[in-house]
């Protein structure tokens, strides 16, 4: 009966743009490399998270558990003609 306190705080989805290339390879058919790479950090950031859930209901913590997401307004959208 022990509480649990975790605070995770990720860099994503922010500069700098880094993901494992094997997520990049996932959206290779989008053009932009700035949106690729948006693309590729949130599909990995909702990979990580997925694996916190399937931990916490395997170890019997997820009925116990608030799970709280914030963010704040995110980075401005950039194009290749800027």
């Amino acid at each position: 009966e022990k509480s649990l306190f975790m605070f995770w705080s990720t860099h994503l989805v922010h500069m700098p743009l880094q993901v494992p290339d094997s997520y990049l390879e996932k959206f290779s058919d989008v053009d932009d490399s700035y949106r690729r790479s948006m693309r590729a950090m949130s599909n990995y950031l909702d990979t990580e998270i997925g694996e916190v859930v399937d931990t916490l209901k395997e170890t019997g913590l997820w009925e116990d558990t608030v799970l709280v997401f914030h963010a704040d307004n995110g980075g401005e959208i950039m194009t290749q003609s800027c």
